[in-house]
């Protein structure tokens, strides 16, 4: 394969950077709804191309899975594709390509451009859908400037009808509506730096003008996006041995009687205590995080009528590090709702190297529904999920 690889980029030569896993994942389910299905197994990869030089770079990633159990799971595509131009205090990129922010543990309110691959594991935003872009970043000496222009074109999907995080009953419609066109561009405007005085403080702020990344749905359940501008800012505070975090974000939906979207702020904020060398080379954080997603104009939908997974919520947890060859790590807790405290979400995330290229990746959930109100888990019902992922790394 990598010879074929190497074919493809003849002028790249010898100095081109491959690199990735191939894997299995098995899940097993336990639900109150015996009609859903209660197990699944694929076979997954992922494979990173890339080559940097002075003035230019590109990066190329491919994704695949194959799921024995769920057909509408299996998918093969280039995730990320995009090249860079280097200047000397700045880089100018255009393709394809998965971008993160936040700073929050278990959710990012401010994390908008590339969509949570829902198809893949609606319950964990580690898989990530790129966005196409174009994306100017300026550095100075304790500031970036990031002017990006992206789209948002494609379709979220939930799985097929027996599968446990389908909550429509039928499989949805694979199209997307949208208040101007489909390729209407979004741009972002970000401004971030660090300032390093007594503590260490990362900041980000931003604006964002496109189409919103909350969606609703029509009756033939297609989805559909309305525009709407945004402000946005991510901070996190190192003082001694305590990690402070902030994210918030206020969307300004465009007066669309369709729509049926109020104006909103969704933000969290987040306290972690790390106990450095509890025994011998283990590291223990316990994290604090709470969760507010707020209607600014109570005339149109609700949280619970939006699906939003953390609205009025609190997570506790730990995160436990073992500092050995294996870099073996734990992180788990329980999330649950304020408004109703039956409402409740644990998991657990276990994950190490074995034999240096095995790793290993487990992945516990247990969520207990509301009794007294329509929410997204109230949808899935009570539910068990065990996920094992072993991966070879090259």
């Amino acid at each position: 394969m990598i010879k074929l690889i190497l074919l493809l980029f003849p002028i790249f030569g010898f100095s081109l950077d491959f690199q990735g896993f191939i894997g299995t994942e098995y899940r097993i389910f336990d639900n109150e709804n015996s009609i859903k299905r209660d197990s699944s197994k694929a076979i997954e990869a992922n494979i990173e191309l890339k080559h940097r030089q002075s003035e230019y770079s590109y990066a190329t990633t491919a994704d695949f899975l194959k799921d024995y159990s769920e057909d509408s799971r299996t998918y093969a595509r280039i995730n990320e594709f995009y090249f860079t131009k280097h200047f000397e205090n700045s880089d100018f990129s255009l393709g394809r390509r998965v971008y993160f922010m936040g700073a929050l543990e278990v959710l990012n309110p401010v994390d908008i451009v590339s969509r949570q691959n829902f198809g893949r594991d609606p319950l964990d935003d580690r898989y990530r859908i790129g966005s196409y872009m174009a994306l100017y970043e300026h550095y100075g000496e304790d500031m970036q400037i990031t002017l990006m222009g992206y789209a948002t074109q494609r379709a979220d999907e939930f799985g097929d009808s027996l599968s446990p995080y389908n909550v429509f009953g039928v499989e949805l419609n694979k199209k997307i509506e949208s208040q101007n066109s489909n390729n209407y561009p979004s741009v972002m405007l970000k401004v971030q730096g660090t300032l390093d005085i007594d503590y260490a403080l990362d900041y980000a702020f931003g604006v964002s003008r496109g189409y919103d990344n909350q969606r609703t749905f029509t009756e033939n359940l297609k989805q559909k996006q309305w525009l709407s501008t945004s402000a946005f800012t991510y901070n996190t505070l190192a003082y001694e041995n305590t990690l402070y975090k902030l994210e918030a974000r206020i969307a300004d939906v465009d007066e669309n009687s369709d729509a049926n979207m109020d104006d909103y702020i969704y933000w969290g904020a987040g306290v972690e205590y790390t106990l450095a060398a509890v025994y011998e080379s283990i590291d223990v954080g316990i994290l604090t995080e709470y969760y507010n997603w707020i209607r600014l104009d109570n005339k149109y939908s609700s949280a619970d009528s939006m699906m939003i997974l953390m609205q009025n919520d609190v997570f506790l947890g730990l995160r436990v590090a073992i500092n050995n060859t294996s870099s073996t790590e734990f992180v788990g807790g329980v999330i649950f709702d304020v408004d109703d405290t039956r409402e409740q979400n644990y998991y657990l995330q276990a994950k190490g190297r074995i034999f240096d290229t095995l790793m290993l990746d487990i992945d516990f959930r247990h969520m207990i529904p509301s009794r007294d109100r329509v929410t997204m888990l109230s949808l899935i019902g009570e539910h068990t999920r065990a996920t094992i992922n072993i991966r070879y790394y090259f």
